[in-house]
């Protein structure tokens, strides 16, 4: 099996599952496999490509649909758990921010409310967003009050190992709750 995709995620996996290849897109066009099955997000009612809307089977599964092998049992991928804690107080992580404002939680007092409570009940609360602001024109999201600043474009890996040894993971619907998902934490 090869699979091709962005070497930055390829990363995270490679060790893991040794019995698949991992190649990037320009790796991937220059090989000559007897089938291949693009896997990904369709849209306006493409039940050629995709079986199911992903709206209704979840994102995790519309990869399993498309191959005719979807299993409904909610196994995470496996991920590189074993870096030392290097956190010792119990502390939450967040990520406040997303690729589009429709996904944002748009509740005005929402965050710094849940990061208040977090840190009375003694909990560091760690925000770990690539951009501490981001949004266009007039409309800028910030990281939410009271919590610490670990925000920064840092490699995936860098996030999991944060991530891991967290007492529970607060996000959006974004790559990092997935990757929270992947670390085991309650999401």
């Amino acid at each position: 099996l090869t699979v091709s995709m962005a070497s930055y995620m390829a990363d995270l996996f490679r060790d893991q599952y040794p019995e698949i290849r991992f190649v990037t897109k320009e790796e991937a066009v220059k090989l000559a496999p007897y089938a291949t099955y693009n896997l990904g997000l369709f849209f306006g009612g493409d039940v050629n490509h995709q079986p199911f809307d992903f709206r209704q089977v979840g994102l995790h599964r519309t990869a399993g649909h498309i191959l005719g092998v979807a299993d409904l049992s909610d196994i995470p991928p496996r991920v590189n758990l074993s870096a030392p804690r290097r956190i010792t107080e119990p502390y939450v992580v967040i990520a406040s921010q997303a690729s589009s404002q429709c996904k944002y939680w748009n509740n005005p007092s929402g965050w710094r409310e849940v990061v208040g409570e977090l840190k009375k009940r003694g909990y560091r609360v760690l925000c770990i967003d690539r951009m501490p602001e981001y949004g266009t024109d007039y409309t800028w999201n910030h990281i939410p009050y009271g919590c610490e600043d670990f925000t920064g474009d840092k490699p995936l890996q860098e996030r999991i190992d944060i991530i891991k040894d967290a007492a529970m993971f607060i996000g959006l619907t974004s790559g990092l709750s997935w990757i929270a998902w992947c670390c085991r934490v309650p999401v």
